[in-house]
């Protein structure tokens, strides 16, 4: 029958529990729900819709009998909808509450069409992500289809989606690994595609990646014990110019410039002066390298 209910604690948790996926929420204090100050609990074709965590607390504190709401039968679309609007978190699901979400619609016949799901998903985007967004099915497909230990940094805000997707590819040990680490978010987007330029471009097989990453977690600076791999030359006329920078411009105000990737045929200077002694000084410091240009110029290529 329809309409409002009362209903014991313990029948309820008999239901269906195929929407029980969202896992953000709170439920109200156990003294509200103690004085029934909670929304009644939607069931629908012997399926609670939304209020787990309030059927929780509430066999947690032994309540007899909970206020619940009896809805004629709809389809899972529907019961989908109303769950969503009663979390009420529109943008603040996690991709592993939207794997779920996903994961109940495509167990009805009537949606196992792929472009049907991927309607209704859009459809219901707004309640999801505060959006439209016809994209979304796509997205969480993407996720699904991750390797877990990618899957969690993902799930996890360390990794966004994009990055994931494309470096999928890469051993196992990799993510695990960033799951440990202190690297900052950018910074673990880098480290990663650091390595996979490294696997696509063929400069490193499968162990050889593994073996780098393991080396690079060990190391202070991990970012640049990839980039060294991934840019053995660069690296090195980097380092070169840094040691003759600091030995020949420490503290003297003149600024250096490689052209870009020590490409080209031409060093550019730049330093600020106020008055002539700093000006004198400036040139000082340029004569200073006229015994080193040969150095200087041997970067270049």
């Amino acid at each position: 029958m329809a309409g409002l209910q009362t209903i014991p604690p313990a029948e309820i948790g008999s239901l269906n529990p195929e929407l029980d996926i969202f896992s953000g929420g709170r439920a109200p204090a156990p003294e509200l729900i103690e004085k029934t100050l909670y929304p009644p609990l939607p069931i629908c074709s012997d399926t609670l819709i939304w209020g787990f965590e309030i059927l929780r607390s509430a066999r947690r504190q032994r309540l007899r009998q909970m206020n619940c709401l009896i809805i004629p039968s709809c389809p899972r679309s529907e019961m989908l909808s109303l769950a969503l609007k009663l979390e009420n978190r529109a943008g603040s699901f996690s991709w592993p509450e939207k794997q779920r979400m996903l994961e109940f619609l495509g167990t009805s016949e009537d949606l196992s069409a792929g472009p049907a799901l991927i309607e209704l998903l859009s459809d219901l985007s707004p309640l999801i992500e505060a959006h439209r967004d016809p994209q979304l099915a796509a997205k969480i497909a993407e996720f699904a289809a991750l390797p877990q230990g990618l899957k969690a940094l993902v799930a996890e805000g360390q990794v966004d989606l994009k990055s994931a997707v494309r470096v999928r590819s890469l051993p196992q040990e990799v993510f695990a690994g960033l799951q440990g680490s202190t690297l900052t978010f950018s910074q673990r987007r880098q480290f990663l595609n650091e390595l996979f330029e490294l696997s696509r471009k063929g400069k490193l097989g499968r162990g050889e990646i593994r073996d780098a990453a393991s080396q690079a977690f060990r190391d202070r600076q991990p970012i640049e014990t990839v980039h060294r791999l991934r840019f053995p030359i660069l690296t090195e006329l980097e380092s070169r110019f840094s040691a003759l920078e600091e030995h020949l411009l420490k503290g003297s105000g003149v600024r250096l410039n490689p052209p870009p990737y020590f490409e080209g045929e031409a060093f550019s200077v730049e330093f600020q002066f106020n008055n002539t002694k700093s000006f004198k000084r400036k040139l000082n410091t340029l004569h200073s390298l006229q015994g080193h240009l040969d150095a200087l110029f041997e970067l270049l290529h």
